[in-house]
């Protein structure tokens, strides 16, 4: 009897095991695996093109996204399609037309029926010409009381939520830099913009153009940015490629230094304690 139940404890324990270690690995996978993405596209006289592809241990993810001369996004999982939206053009600006015609339509005939009934309520109730004014006054009063009581208490927590911010500038811009840490993982490893532009007044052109050759030196290695301006004109063209990656470890390395730092916990204790 003993020798079953250590068996069945033993084949417990290994399910539990085996279970376990599967949570384990997803969770790795997740974490570790990177999320890869492309997105490329133009802008021209006609019009928009976006095209955008999101993979995970490709195959085992790929969301496919277009847009929008026909809108159309698709979800694969292991080559099998789980979701997909797709409409044409022509569709999309049907139902704008649709709803901004059924909008037209309601602004045309507005609804009556609420202006009636208070008519008839202002009609059916009769005017009290002995009312007390003083008391209006008093109501008044006290409102206008308590309504500056909640303004100077409002006030005073902004004041004390500021002085204590202030007090840890520089845990504050410790925690800033490691979320910009964080996130510049998630920039482009690779990049190429090759735009036109102008926006109709010189002065206005060229400073966006000051901006971007004063840039140029601190751009990343594998980023290339081309801007052309159009100083008579308001025009923006042009095309671009972007392919870089995202690991969520990162974020989770992030999170978890932030929530265990023993400053960040005390400055979460006062700002409450206010």
């Amino acid at each position: 009897m003993l020798g079953i139940i250590l068996f069945i404890l033993k084949i417990i324990g290994i399910i539990l095991l085996v279970v376990l270690g599967l949570i384990l690995l997803v969770l790795l996978l997740v974490f570790l695996a990177p999320f890869k993405y492309k997105c490329n596209g133009y802008k021209n006289e006609e019009g928009l093109k976006v095209q955008a592809l999101i993979t995970y241990l490709n195959p085992l993810i790929r969301v496919l996204i277009n847009y929008p001369e026909e809108y159309f996004v698709c979800v694969k999982v292991l080559g099998f399609t789980v979701y997909t939206v797709k409409s044409s053009k022509e569709e999309t600006k049907s139902r704008d037309l649709d709803v901004s015609t059924s909008k037209e339509h309601s602004e045309e005939q507005p609804d009556t029926s609420d202006a009636d009934t208070l008519k008839d309520h202002v009609e059916e109730t009769p005017i009290d010409s002995t009312a007390d004014i003083s008391s209006v006054e008093k109501t008044q009063t006290d409102s206008s009381k308590k309504s500056s009581k909640k303004q100077k208490h409002t006030l005073d927590k902004i004041r004390a939520y500021a002085s204590i911010l202030t007090e840890h500038k520089d845990l504050l811009l410790d925690v800033l830099k490691t979320v910009i840490n964080a996130l510049k993982t998630i920039l482009p490893g690779k990049c190429y913009v090759n735009f036109t532009f102008g926006t109709g007044q010189a002065d206005t052109t060229g400073y966006i153009y000051a901006v971007y050759c004063a840039l140029l030196d601190f751009l990343p290695a594998k980023t290339e940015i081309i801007l052309e301006p159009v100083w008579v004109e308001k025009w923006f063209s042009g095309e671009y490629f972007i392919k870089g990656k995202i690991r969520l470890i990162h974020f989770l390395i992030a999170i978890i230094k932030i929530i265990t730092d023993s400053n960040v916990k005390r400055l979460y204790k006062e700002i409450r304690s206010v």
